[in-house]
């Protein structure tokens, strides 16, 4: 069964884990499949984003990829025998879209800790994610999006710090798709 997903890669359609040359589409087409092989979560198969996850895998390339065999939905991820590039979004690496997402997701956690009364001891984590939007790095949207994260996380405090991080992360995935219009 075939299904619709995304994966960030690095420049040049690079897994930036595997380092996996991905076959890149061509004018008649979708790339060649990747290889088979099965599927261990954090270990083979691949690795890819429903909406909700593109949070969590940010890279300096987004493709919609399709995928084929039997998926295994993970956590924040869904894994598949087999896959194969359909399209780069180019609205995230080569519009701006990364950059803009930087610089929402800090200006996101600015306006939730603002009225917090430890916002001095919160504020670190959003001057880092401010240094990444400012310079510009290949890792920066990664960076600034972990950064803010942490920041709502902590301004939460106590029990409610995962909930509040996944909550900001699903805020994150959710501007993602906003931006880029993905369906």
């Amino acid at each position: 069964m075939n299904r619709l997903a995304y994966k960030f890669l690095a420049r040049g359609a690079r897994g930036p884990i595997s380092g996996f040359a991905w076959p890149t589409p061509t004018p008649e087409g979708a790339g060649e499949w990747s290889p088979t092989s099965p599927v261990e979560l954090c270990r083979s198969g691949v690795h890819a984003c429903r909406l909700a996850d593109l949070a969590y895998w940010l890279h300096e390339e987004l493709w919609r990829i399709e995928l084929d065999g039997d998926c295994v939905e993970g956590q924040d991820c869904i894994l598949a025998p087999r896959g194969r590039l359909l399209e780069r979004m180019d609205d995230w690496s080569e519009k701006g879209g990364a950059q803009e997402f930087a610089r929402a997701v800090r200006d996101h956690a600015l306006e939730i800790i603002a009225p917090h009364p430890e916002r001095a001891r919160l504020q670190g984590y959003v001057d880092d994610a401010t240094c990444h939007v400012a310079n510009g790095f290949l890792e920066s949207p990664a960076l600034a999006g972990l950064c803010s994260a942490m920041a709502v996380a902590q301004a939460a405090g106590g029990d409610a710090i995962e909930d509040a991080y996944r909550r900001e992360r699903a805020w994150q995935s959710a501007w993602i798709v906003a931006r880029l219009k993905l369906a």
